[in-house]
């Protein structure tokens, strides 16, 4: 039993080398492609659209056409780095698997991959919508109502403390190759002895 836990922890620290390469060397071309699918996610509910965010490395730069950047209402930037860290997580605990390269577990871990960058997108988009709820005064009260300010306010403080985490977890739980029930084979018709 150890020796099986200490190669599962192995397999998981060399998943956690590959995930950190990865995720460093790919997080600005990550952020343009972010950026540019959250701002179509949240340009989706406004009219005319007036939303912006503008990928400046890893930095995503959130503009209002309609209300300018002031002393009042600031001008909100989302690190993608904070957002999207969970990818390593994700990787490590695919990588920990007995059969890491089998099949189900690489397309468990792409489908996983897949529903996290859509996970990425939704708190982009909360953190985006908490800023207007909250920081443009007599327009937010106007635009969002009570629930809509308290669910938008807690939204990113919930994916930045439980959900960044907790979403990771889940989509391996869901994905992971023990969670997949196993083709069905046919049985097969042969002649019965006589």
């Amino acid at each position: 039993m150890r020796k099986r836990l200490l190669k599962l922890a192995a397999k998981g620290a060399v998943g956690f080398l590959i995930a950190l390469g990865l995720w460093m060397g790919l997080s600005v071309p990550y952020t343009r492609l972010l950026a540019a699918v959250s701002e179509a996610a949240i340009r989706v509910s406004e009219r005319p659209p007036v939303t912006s965010i503008t990928p400046q490395g890893t930095l995503m730069a959130i503009d209002r056409t309609d209300f300018p950047a002031s002393r009042s209402t600031g001008q909100l930037a989302v690190e993608s780095t904070d957002l999207t860290f969970n990818f390593i997580l994700l990787m490590s605990l695919f990588a920990a698997n007995d059969r890491a390269l089998s099949d189900r577990n690489v397309f468990g871990f792409l489908g996983a991959a897949v529903a996290l960058f859509f996970v990425h997108v939704a708190a982009v988009v909360s953190f985006v919508k908490a800023h207007y709820a909250l920081n443009f005064g007599a327009w937010s009260a106007s635009h969002y109502g009570l629930v809509a300010r308290t669910f938008w306010g807690a939204a990113p403080y919930f994916y930045s403390v439980i959900g960044i985490y907790g979403f990771a977890f889940a989509l391996w739980w869901l994905l992971r190759p023990s969670s997949i029930p196993p083709p069905q084979t046919a049985p097969r018709m042969g002649r019965r002895p006589s």
